[in-house]
């Protein structure tokens, strides 16, 4: 089982009820199920389970395209 699958369950079931769309954000971020800890070198992770402000501000761009449509 995934090791967030209570999370995951519990905020597609506020989605369904508020109307909003729920974003797994390792389907984008670990392609074929393989989570990598570094980027050219740089680690993404700040800690066992967040990602650092760097990774987010150059790297997941799936947000943006999420949020603004892009």
């Amino acid at each position: 089982t995934h090791k967030y699958a209570f999370a995951y369950e519990s905020l597609k079931a506020v989605a369904r009820t508020t109307g909003c769309e729920f974003v797994d954000p390792l389907l984008y971020m670990c392609p074929e199920g393989f989570c990598s800890a570094f980027d050219n070198g740089a680690p993404i992770y700040r800690d066992w389970d967040h990602i650092n402000q760097h990774y987010v501000r150059e790297k997941a761009t799936f947000i943006d395209e999420l949020i603004l449509g892009k």
